[in-house]
């Protein structure tokens, strides 16, 4: 199965990869990421100035993957500890894949910004990116479960596609213009390809569509 990605903001996604045992959801993987920035520079895509790009870096991982759901809390590893860092972990019990996503959303709800001052050394959440995730954390959780729970909406994803909810026009406007303005980074459109707004079911995604072989300049639609 693939590996798809709903973002929140604009730094701030959920990754999930699914295992699928006698072609049955059997497990699943949720990494909550923040995109950190990197002196790294773009140079060679065509019709994109120079950019800069970065990395998404783990916060937080929710899984069964062993049976029992476990939710993994990172920390950085201190000068004179192991380089691979430390882990916080909670033992859910045995969930299966629905039970578990339901309960991750329950935690992310309750402790996302815990989760990401007890992690250490980050920046502090700007007030714009508190309201960006509370509000469209609703939306994510919707769509996700939509998702997950309908296999023929699952199949339409492409591998690392990366998705955001868009609500319908009128219900927060708010919230459209900032996922727009998310997904619509240079560094996003110049790696991903041209912006497009579609109908995944019945629920509406921005998302980006590969650039074309021979396509040298991406267009960008402007919503």
């Amino acid at each position: 199965m693939p590996v798809f990605f709903i973002e929140i903001t604009g730094d701030d996604r959920l990754s999930f990869e699914i295992r699928l045992l006698n072609n049955q959801l059997s497990a699943l993987r949720i990494k909550r990421q923040i995109y950190q920035r990197t002196d790294r520079v773009i140079t060679d895509i065509k019709g994109f100035d120079p950019f800069n790009v970065g990395e998404w870096m783990t916060l937080v991982k929710y899984d069964n993957w062993k049976g029992e759901a476990i939710k993994d809390a990172l920390r950085p590893a201190p000068a004179n500890f192991s380089p691979l860092g430390i882990h916080v972990k909670e033992n859910w019990g045995f969930l299966d894949v629905y039970a578990l996503l339901d309960r991750t959303f329950e935690d992310l709800t309750r402790h996302w910004q815990k989760d990401y001052i007890n992690y250490g050394t980050l920046p502090a959440l700007s007030p714009t990116r508190i309201e960006h995730f509370q509000r469209d954390l609703p939306f994510v959780t919707e769509l996700a479960r939509y998702i997950i729970h309908d296999r023929s909406i699952l199949d339409m994803l492409r591998n690392e596609q990366a998705i955001m909810p868009m609500p319908k026009q009128g219900l927060d406007d708010w919230l459209i213009e900032e996922n727009t303005t998310a997904m619509n980074r240079t560094e996003k459109v110049a790696l991903r390809g041209r912006l497009s707004i579609e109908q995944m079911g019945t629920h509406q995604i921005i998302t980006h569509h590969p650039r074309a072989e021979g396509e040298d300049v991406i267009s960008v639609q402007k919503f």
